[in-house]
């Protein structure tokens, strides 16, 4: 799989909320940060036990920073800092407990950039959520870095107080299913042009049968299928990938 270096500091996509790791105890009690730029970072957060600073994890552009016990149903703040200097800061909700209602919304097909994606967002930026689904084709038409940098990111993870777009990502947990304009193009000029961007950007957590594969090879043939399952509240929530090229 070749990236070519659309992502690259200084920041191209700011901080925004993913499921993260399986923390395998059926009530989920950490989230993961991304973003893509500024490495060498860490995030300082207080959930209500204190301040906790955490070293963020890079990967090239990409970096990844675990936020681990977080109370259920809270808002807290973060920040996010490089050698000394805060370069982000934002509020969040953490994931609700077992006992909790929440508010979800489910959206799909959103991607193209046309007036109802961002009027959509619009009404989104006024609700009170706990956490936002999208069941797939979520960038058009072929899934690609620059689609999700045109498409997504400026809808749904603006700076607050932009004139179009909303600071939703950042401060919710977002999911998401791959449709078929996600992942099922997957030829080399695709490919090297920044196609299956939804394992680039997306972090979701590593469930199923599965997650023991010995065989790294095979684990990665079944994270790339997307089927994952997860906890959030009184809910269990599976995402299953229909795409054709699942066996």
């Amino acid at each position: 799989m070749v990236f070519l270096g659309l992502l690259a500091p200084p920041l191209v996509v700011a901080p925004y909320l993913q499921l993260g790791p399986d923390d395998q105890t059926g009530v989920r009690k950490s989230l993961t940060l991304v973003w893509f730029g500024h490495p060498g970072s860490e995030v300082m957060y207080d959930a209500g036990a204190g301040k906790k600073r955490v070293r963020a994890q890079d990967d090239g552009a990409r970096s990844t920073a675990l936020l681990a016990d977080l109370p259920p149903g809270r808002r807290f703040t973060y920040a996010i800092s490089t050698r000394g200097t805060e370069w982000f800061r934002s509020d969040a909700v953490t994931p609700a407990g077992e006992s909790q209602s929440y508010r979800a919304v489910v959206i799909g097909d959103s991607g193209r950039g046309l007036p109802g994606q961002w009027a959509l967002a619009k009404a989104l930026g006024k609700e009170q959520l706990s956490l936002l689904v999208h069941t797939g084709d979520i960038v058009y038409p072929r899934g690609t870095e620059q689609e999700y940098l045109s498409y997504h990111f400026p809808v749904y993870n603006a700076e607050p107080g932009a004139a179009r777009g909303i600071p939703l990502l950042r401060q919710v947990t977002s999911v998401a299913t791959p449709g078929n304009h996600d992942t099922l193009f997957r030829s080399p000029s695709v490919v090297e042009g920044g196609g299956l961007a939804y394992y680039r950007f997306w972090d979701a957590p590593f469930t199923g049968d599965h997650r023991d594969q010995p065989d790294p090879a095979q684990r990665l043939r079944e994270k790339e299928r997307g089927n994952f399952s997860f906890a959030w509240g009184p809910s269990w929530w599976v995402v299953l990938d229909a795409n054709p090229y699942r066996q």
